[in-house]
């Protein structure tokens, strides 16, 4: 535990080395406290409130847990029967902090024991194919620093070698390729990945912000052709998810002995402002920890749980999943909706056509789209004779009024 406390403007701030982001834990109004705690002492108080739960560490830092991943239970099912089904292209989409990059590290614990199996994580997505090569070789041939290493034979020395060097090294086994912040990639370095993808016994799982599907839609349309699973993820959906979340990150924070200082009412509440979302029930908890420990007390109760700055950051996740970089494609089909169209054959007669091949191939278009937005929960279907009428759902409709 690293404590920096420091004041401004007024406000004592507390932030901890563990949690990212550059973010206070949480602000104390300096002129509202008498006496006020120094540094020292307020280090000292958060050491006790750890040492009486019996806390080895801070519980809630943001810190990958994949032992720690709750809810889900469908799309990890999905998951797994995917990479069993040996399936090429796996896609998980989610928003900042829906646990996209927890899934894949649960994936990679589950299948790291599995003989005939080479597992590997790639936590940040190639830029381009230098960037892709150099990845493979530090991660499958165990080289770093390549460019002063010229006598091993055994490692890729340029794209064209990526497949036979993996065929000569691996042979029958099978290659599970865990790419983590795909939305990043560059477009070289996924070309390349789709080449890999090919190869029989090569399975590639891709974790990314939504965009990124429209993204490959737009770019690199042969890529996005081969994703046979597609799994999103987007909030945990109920209260007991959030409490048992809380109680196995306190239980990995103290082999096992540790206590809840959380009322019920409290871990509600935190459901409540977090919005189910992983990361922004971290950070609650973590404020309130620190709340309960500067304030001398036991239990934290729905007093200590603030929704400063976590409704904001909600919000810009909610920007951020449905309207950032939005496609042309997708704004048009938005826009054929406000102005009245409810089926895919009324929004066709409202877009342009220029682009595709044909009419029928824009009506593929169309029903791809709606079908992706259903999944996002932005349209709601209903039934009406033998076909289905498409509206915009309510949240989507609330965030085009504030965007």
């Amino acid at each position: 535990m690293n404590l920096f406390i420091h004041i401004f403007q007024n406000k004592l701030m507390v932030e901890d080395s563990q949690v990212t982001e550059g973010r206070f834990l949480l602000s104390y109004d300096v002129e509202k406290s008498s006496p006020f705690p120094s540094p020292e002492e307020l280090r000292k108080r958060v050491r006790e409130f750890y040492a009486r739960n019996r806390w080895r560490e801070n519980p809630f830092a943001f810190d990958i847990l994949p032992e720690a991943i709750v809810g889900y239970e469908e799309q990890r099912s999905q998951l797994l029967a995917a990479v069993e089904r040996r399936e090429k292209i796996i896609l998980i989409l989610g928003p900042t902090g829906s646990g996209k990059t927890t899934m894949l590290k649960w994936l990679e614990n589950e299948l790291r024991n599995e003989r005939g199996l080479i597992v590997f994580f790639m936590s940040k997505a190639p830029r381009d194919e230098r960037e892709l090569i150099e990845q493979l070789n530090h991660h499958l041939f165990n080289l770093r620093f390549l460019r002063w290493i010229p006598l091993f034979k055994s490692y890729i020395r340029n794209t064209s070698e990526i497949v036979p060097k993996l065929r000569q090294k691996f042979g029958e086994k099978r290659l599970i390729m865990l790419v983590d912040e795909a939305h990043e990639a560059g477009l070289e370095a996924l070309r390349w990945m789709r080449v890999i993808g090919d190869h029989a016994n090569i399975t590639i799982v891709f974790s990314a912000l939504p965009v990124f599907e429209e993204q490959l839609q737009t770019s690199l349309e042969t890529l996005r052709k081969r994703v046979s699973t597609r799994i999103i993820l987007r909030r945990l959906e109920r209260e007991s998810e959030v409490k048992e979340l809380i109680e196995k990150r306190i239980r990995l924070a103290s082999d096992g002995e540790g206590k809840n200082p959380f009322t019920e009412n409290a871990i509600r509440k935190i459901f409540e402002i977090s919005g189910g979302f992983p990361r922004e029930v971290l950070r609650l908890c973590n404020r309130a920890v620190s709340l309960a420990a500067m304030e001398g007390k036991e239990i934290i109760d729905e007093s200590l749980i603030s929704e400063e700055g976590v409704a904001r950051a909600i919000e810009a996740k909610e920007m951020e999943f449905d309207l950032a970089s939005l496609p042309k494609r997708k704004r048009e089909v938005i826009e054929a909706m406000l102005s009245g169209a409810t089926t895919p054959a009324e929004i066709l007669e409202k877009i342009s056509l220029k682009g595709y091949k044909s009419r029928e191939h824009a009506l593929r278009s169309i029903n791809n789209i709606l079908k992706r937005m259903l999944d996002e929960g932005l349209v709601v279907r209903e039934p009406q004779g033998k076909t289905f009428v498409y509206s915009l759902s309510p949240r989507l409709k609330t965030l085009l009024t504030k965007a």
